[in-house]
């Protein structure tokens, strides 16, 4: 067991200090061997104790939190604060009668054998409490990197630590009812205990779910008084499956793996068609001929916001044999594979097995169209773009949709009405039925053609 130091000010005097008290054990040996055990710098022990760093670099606030002469891991928010005159000005101590959050002070590694629980011994009914209506807080608390609302004092709040590796921790103070020279944790002899359990009862991997879906994005790629409204200018059908992170209320998309299968392109113009992304992240987009031969691939990064893949960049040469107008079901060329990987904690979206807006005003990406013979380009949220989400029958060449489905009517701008539910009705005119699917070895096989 070894004592560690936290001193915290109020002005510019100690508020208190916190010494870590960590141990490490065994759980049983017995043998006739020669053994050493060596006692570590805080750093290199099983339960390693440092600066916080973040993808390699130290946070600000890691300034705060110093190894001492023996190797062992204080924090410093008082006059004791060696980086105080080293060239940015910096306090002595924290104010008082206030609050303070600190983020991402030092961190934890788990350097030992095994997964462990982690948590912080609850020290409150220790401490006198702090006045009226402060009384029900604690007078210093730690909490998970930069998420204050995530305490991991006591056994409850523990979280899990998987061998190798480390988690930064922040901490909370508040010095309400208190002045200059008094100490927040004065009565513990300026000193908590973390404790490092691997037989504790925590939650060490985020819940993960896949789920899969599939819709259909169908467009006209002409300016709206041009329009024939038959949205079979460019049809791609996209089904695969997400991966959901569930982890502290939150819930995000870490990674999807999509098939975008071309299934029309019944315009006389090429296009070219990209993925937009609110946030940011990594992919790759492997092609595929239609035999399940492998083409090529294309691997990057994209920050949120920004045209983040180019699927395409000529549809022409994906779907060449429907340049004439052909309203058979055929099939294209070749189809692509995204897999993407979003920025952790993820991607706050909900998957392609929900129901979306009729022209994909609430999708999770936008699916962008640009003819690349004329000034136009269709979008979520464009009456030009149709999301459909399943199957879709496309009217057949220049039959509009509201000639082809019971449910939609021509308004009086010659553009198709679509209701307030967007329901599409039954078949009431020519359509192609066409669902080309992705078999197990890759290839494209037309499973209904009628």
């Amino acid at each position: 067991m070894q004592r560690r130091k936290f001193l915290i000010g109020v002005g510019s005097a100690s508020v208190g200090g916190s010494a870590l008290l960590g141990s490490g054990a065994f759980s049983r040996v017995e043998s006739q061997r020669s053994v050493k055990i060596e006692v570590a710098e805080d750093p290199d022990a099983y339960l390693g104790m440092d600066k916080c760093s973040i993808g390699g670099s130290e946070t600000p606030n890691s300034s705060y939190a110093h190894l001492d002469g023996d190797g062992h891991l204080e924090i410093l928010m008082n006059p004791d604060n060696p980086t105080i005159g080293e060239g940015t000005p910096l306090g002595e101590g924290i104010n008082s009668d206030s609050r303070m959050y600190v983020d991402n002070v030092f961190q934890l590694c788990n350097q030992g054998k095994e997964n462990a629980c982690i948590w912080i011994e609850d020290y409150d009914d220790e401490l006198s409490d702090p006045p009226e209506p402060y009384e029900d807080e604690r007078r210093v608390d730690f909490y998970l990197g930069d998420n204050r609302d995530r305490s991991i004092v006591g056994e409850d709040n523990a979280i899990g630590l998987p061998l190798g590796e480390c988690v930064c921790l922040g901490l909370k103070t508040n010095s309400k009812g208190l002045s200059e020279g008094d100490e927040l944790l004065e009565e513990l002899d300026n000193e908590i205990r973390i404790v490092a359990d691997v037989d504790g009862d925590c939650t060490f991997d985020p819940e993960e779910i896949t789920e899969t879906g599939r819709i259909s994005l169908a467009y006209e790629d002409l300016p709206k008084d041009e329009s024939d409204w038959d949205y079979n200018d460019w049809v791609v059908d996209i089904d695969g499956t997400f991966t959901r992170r569930i982890e502290d209320g939150e819930d995000y998309v870490t990674n999807f793996l999509w098939n975008v299968v071309p299934q029309a392109r019944l315009a006389g113009d090429s296009h070219t068609f990209e993925f937009e992304f609110d946030c940011g992240g990594e992919y790759t987009v492997t092609y595929y001929d239609n035999e399940g031969e492998s083409l090529r691939d294309d691997s990057s990064s994209f920050s949120a916001g920004t045209v983040a893949i180019e699927v395409w960049d000529d549809t022409d040469e994906v779907l060449d044999t429907l340049d004439e107008g052909d309203d058979a079901c055929v099939i294209p060329d070749e189809w692509a594979q995204i897999d993407v990987n979003f920025d952790e904690p993820g991607c706050d979206f909900e998957t392609l097995g929900d129901t979306f807006a009729c022209h994909g005003s609430d999708l999770p990406f936008n699916p962008i169209l640009e003819n690349n013979d004329k000034d136009v380009t269709v979008e979520r949220g464009d009456i030009r773009l149709l999301v459909v989400n399943e199957e879709w029958s496309w009217p057949t060449e220049g039959t509009a949709i509201w000639d082809a489905y019971g449910g939609v009517d021509e308004d009086d701008d010659g553009r198709p009405d679509f209701g307030e539910d967007c329901d599409l009705g039954e078949v009431t005119g020519d359509v192609v039925e066409c669902n080309i699917a992705v078999q197990l070895d890759n290839r494209l096989e037309i499973e209904n053609d009628e």
